[in-house]
């Protein structure tokens, strides 16, 4: 968020206090420039502070992009940071009063629904029957029991004459000739 009064006024005081330590840091090096060579480490130093300085003044002073989200809006995009400041939080009034309407016709709405009452209405309720008319269980459980007799003896049966057939040794040859049969049709018919 920009406060538009405090924000101006804080970078007003910083590149003031900037400036002051530059115009400082050059004093120092004029006065060192007179006595010492251009390879001395204090005056080397003293140059590199001088080069640091600036260039916080220039971000400060936003001659450099800082379109990249940083906390201090520069001095020259304050006004248009402000402006846009206005323009976003007038949009956040505007949203949050169209949000409080629909809430409002929102709970207006439920509360019109409660007082209508249910749509569908019992007229008759259910009743249980003392006793079932349909399927008799009795008949589906002996229908069921003797089919599962008949299957049972009949798959022994069909076991027992399997087992017999392949102990005789002329079944086995019918049923050698059989399958060759078979076979010969599918070919032929394929």
């Amino acid at each position: 968020m920009i406060q538009l009064d405090s924000q101006a006024r804080a970078l007003i005081e910083s590149a003031a206090s900037l400036r002051a330590q530059i115009t400082t840091r050059e004093v120092e090096i004029q006065g060192m420039q007179t006595y010492a060579t251009g390879e001395n480490a204090q005056l080397v130093q003293a140059q590199r502070e001088l080069e640091g300085l600036r260039a916080q003044l220039a971000k400060l002073g936003g001659s450099e992009d800082s379109a990249s989200g940083e906390l201090i809006v520069p001095k020259g995009r304050v006004p248009e940071a402000g402006l846009e400041y206005v323009r976003r939080l007038r949009d956040v009034k505007y949203n949050e009063t169209i949000f409080d309407i629909l809430a409002r016709q929102f709970e207006i709405a439920k509360l019109d629904e409660a007082k209508q009452g249910a749509l569908i209405q019992v007229v008759d309720p259910a009743i249980a029957p003392d006793r079932k008319s349909f399927p008799r269980r009795g008949l589906i459980v002996l229908g069921a029991t003797l089919a599962g007799l008949l299957i049972g003896v009949f798959s022994a049966l069909v076991q027992a004459g399997l087992g017999r057939l392949k102990q005789d040794p002329d079944a086995v040859e019918k049923f050698a000739l059989l399958k060759r049969a078979l076979s010969l049709e599918k070919l032929s018919a394929s």
